[in-house]
């Protein structure tokens, strides 16, 4: 019997390069993505439920993947985190992320993502392109750090802002120290 065994299908593609992961997006489909870095790897506790997925779902539109951060400059904000990070792609736009190893989140990820993918190849609907809100928290505490320090070059006090209800009110402090001696 060991002649008619099933040859095994790649679940996962694994990307290693800027190259690949360009090649990835411009294909057509729901693209899951698990981003990881070499000294941790791909989050295994997923694999088997991803083979759950894809047996059950069998739609040729679904694609596992694993994209290793530490080579993709794309992925350059994803290095230095170790928690798992599933990234959703259809059509080359990032539409949905899922942090940690949740398995129900995951599939109900999926399962709605999938659905809204049909429906943009079908023309009834457009693809709703997000930002990793972690990324973009990241990216903004780049720009405020990057911002105070301009301020600290030309001489002035940093600013400080404080955002409360969507707004931001910034703040330029002058310090002035006096110092009385008696004698």
């Amino acid at each position: 019997m060991a002649g008619r065994r099933k040859a095994e299908i790649q679940l996962q593609m694994h990307i290693e390069s800027q190259e690949e992961w360009e090649d990835l997006l411009s294909k057509e489909g729901l693209n899951v993505i698990d981003v990881y870095q070499e000294w941790c790897g791909p989050c295994t506790g997923m694999v088997s439920n991803f083979k759950k997925i894809k047996n059950e779902m069998g739609d040729p539109l679904l694609k596992f993947c694993t994209a290793k951060a530490d080579m993709i400059d794309s992925l350059d904000k994803y290095r230095g985190h170790c928690e798992p990070c599933f990234l959703f792609y259809a059509g080359g736009c990032l539409v949905a992320v899922v942090r940690g190893a949740n398995s129900p989140k995951i599939l109900r990820t999926i399962t709605e993502q999938l659905k809204q993918e049909h429906k943009c190849l079908d023309g009834g609907s457009e693809r709703k392109e997000i930002k990793d809100p972690f990324i973009a928290q990241l990216e903004s505490k780049e720009k405020e750090t990057e911002k105070e320090e301009e301020e600290e070059e030309e001489g002035r006090p940093p600013s400080k802002g404080v955002q409360s209800q969507g707004i931001t009110v910034t703040l330029h402090l002058k310090v002035k120290i006096e110092s009385k001696f008696l004698h």
